[in-house]
């Protein structure tokens, strides 16, 4: 992290991949749901919003997901902090 030299990233820890249902791939839904957050002190995802996507569908079973996610936190100085990060999901017809 470069605003604490010697402090380390989250590490993922569980990360899930949302749903991708029958009834999206029959209306053709796909592309990339694009969200930014922060991972807690305690490895949980908060403060989640949608940065880019194709479709409400998507973007709901994606931040559903997401919010689940949980991760090792990010340090400094041996300490957790929140971090800020960003995340994209695909969904492809071919999936």
């Amino acid at each position: 992290m470069k605003d604490c030299p010697g402090g380390y990233e989250p590490v993922p820890i569980s990360t899930p991949k949302p749903p991708y249902s029958d009834l999206r791939r029959l209306n053709y839904a796909q592309g990339e749901v694009l969200l930014q957050g922060v991972v807690e002190i305690d490895g949980t995802v908060s403060d989640l919003s949608i940065v880019k996507s194709p479709d409400p569908e998507l973007t709901k079973l994606t931040v559903e997901t997401v919010r689940k996610w949980r991760y090792k936190p990010g340090t400094c100085n041996g300490s957790p902090v929140r971090v800020y990060f960003m995340t994209s999901v695909k969904f492809s017809l071919d999936q």
